[in-house]
């Protein structure tokens, strides 16, 4: 009896060949609703192909609804608007007519599920020697044992072994067979040998031939398997080779799979765990930080990376925001060393507490500067005892005079201001200038070069004379704190006298 069998994808369309028995001619359709349009079909288990006794019960063949949507094109490319309406009109027909028979022939049969052979009755097949192949041959001549064969377009000749598959072959004729390939290479040429296979021994060298292929699939699968990803293409080919067939190989993927989406789950949880720690230490860290920050005016900014006290302890102020302008709120609720700078542009410093070596640094460096600060409050305290000894135990001679002698602590200014004194041989004066706008100029005594100065003197004293270069010596001497002469008090002044 005639079989049809339909495929997807036909290579040799038009051929006939013995299938399980049967004499099959191979008939191509692309159309994978339309390779199910037959009455009565069945399934191969193995191949998935269907196959039935009768042609495709379509009412209109598809090459003439092809053939009817060009001519349809054609005309939809045409110039008159007319012919394009009426294409259109047509097309739609032609596509209503196509999905209902589509949809007919679709109808006609259900897919059936595949078929597992268990590998167990596979490996007990005896299977020729070879290479397991799908071959196409055209049937040369027929002898008692073997036929003499070519592939379709060539002229090589091969032998094949005339068994239970291979023996109702005619002369002439193509075929297309699962069969062992055997090969040999000696002095006098190659010699190929095909042995037909039955569909014990096809489905038998069809798994011993892609087991290999399904371990190297494997192997690919279970490398990704410690970084916790499951290679999903190798899962899909392997299941595209069948590895279901091999129950050892199909529980070694499913361990594989399941161990990597366990790895996979337990670093999430481990990347999440991480992430909400940092997100956490993130709005921890945020909250600190807006409460170590201080509004300055840029005009007055504390000094960056330098330990210095604020807030009744050491800090260290590391950088500044955004500038913004200061809001005529801003001393209320910044402090009161905003005062006078609203409106102007400032910015939030942000600061640290300062570490316990910047402590004590800072601590040695106000102990100095608080003993410098004394030092010159002293000083000048002994500069007024000198001011008030020489104005109350010496006079201020009238006249006009030009005092002889060295100057010393001279404080002269350029605009009438300022004082000094001058030690000469026999007396001690103390100069105060009195040259500036709206000074009583009357009273000046001294010449100056300007507008003149008030002078008083008193007759010369070594002791006088000596605290006068006393403080001239500080004044000169850093650090005020070094070796320092003695800085005179009021009392000690008018002791001199």
């Amino acid at each position: 009896m005639l079989r049809v069998i339909l495929l997807q994808k036909a290579y040799n369309p038009g051929y006939t060949y013995l299938r399980n028995g049967k004499i099959v001619r191979v008939e191509a359709f692309s159309d994978r609703r339309v390779k199910r349009a037959t009455a009565n079909s069945k399934r191969d288990d193995r191949t998935g192909d269907l196959f039935g006794d009768a042609e495709p019960t379509i009412d209109k063949p598809l090459k003439e609804l092809i053939d009817d949507h060009e001519k349809v094109i054609d005309a939809l490319e045409s110039p008159s608007k007319a012919a394009r309406q009426a294409a259109a009109d047509e097309q739609k027909e032609h596509l209503e007519a196509y999905r209902e028979q589509l949809d007919m022939a679709a109808s006609l049969t259900e897919e059936a599920p595949q078929k597992i052979v268990p590998v167990e009755q596979m490996n007990s097949v005896e299977l020729p020697p070879g290479k397991f192949s799908n071959e196409t041959v055209v049937i040369r001549k027929k002898g008692r044992k073997w036929l003499e064969v070519t592939r379709p377009g060539k002229s090589f000749v091969m032998k094949m072994e005339i068994n239970e598959v291979s023996a109702d072959f005619e002369v002439g004729k193509t075929y297309t067979i699962p069969a062992h390939v055997e090969t040999e290479s000696g002095r006098y040429g190659t010699t190929v040998t095909i042995h037909p296979l039955n569909k014990a021994q096809a489905d038998a060298a069809s798994l011993s031939a892609i087991k290999p292929e399904i371990l190297r699939w494997l192997g690919f699968v279970e490398e990704k398997v410690a970084d916790g990803y499951v290679y999903q293409k190798g899962v899909d080919k392997l299941n595209e080779l069948g590895i279901k067939r091999f129950p050892e190989l199909k529980s070694r993927l499913d361990a594989a799979v399941n161990k990597a989406r366990r790895i996979d789950a337990e670093r999430r949880a481990e990347r999440q765990k991480q992430y909400d720690a940092e997100r956490r230490q993130r709005v921890e860290n945020k909250v600190e930080t807006r409460s170590k920050r201080v509004l300055f005016p840029l005009s007055s900014p504390p000094p960056v990376n330098t330990p210095t006290r604020a807030f009744g302890r050491a800090v260290v102020f590391t950088g500044s925001g955004t500038p913004f302008r200061i809001g005529e709120d801003a001393p209320s609720m910044n402090g009161p060393h905003l005062l006078g700078h609203e409106g102007e542009r400032g910015a939030y410093f942000y600061f640290r507490d300062a570490t316990p070596e910047e402590t004590e640094a800072l601590g040695a460096k106000e102990v100095r500067e608080r003993q410098e600060a004394e030092a010159r409050d002293a000083r000048k305290q002994a500069i007024a005892a000198l001011r008030a000894h020489i104005q109350s135990a010496g006079v201020r001679p009238g006249g006009v005079h030009s005092p002889q002698g060295r100057r010393a602590l001279d404080a002269q200014d350029a605009y009438g201001g300022g004082d000094w004194f001058v030690i000469g041989d026999d007396a001690i004066w103390y100069v105060r200038n009195n040259g500036s706008d709206g000074s009583a100029w009357e009273a000046n005594n001294v010449v100056t070069g300007g507008a003149g100065a008030i002078g008083w003197r008193v007759p010369f004293s070594q002791a006088v004379a000596d605290a006068i270069d006393a403080l001239e010596y500080s004044a000169a001497a850093k650090p005020l704190t070094k070796a320092l002469p003695r800085v005179l008090s009021v009392r000690q002044v008018a002791r001199m006298s």
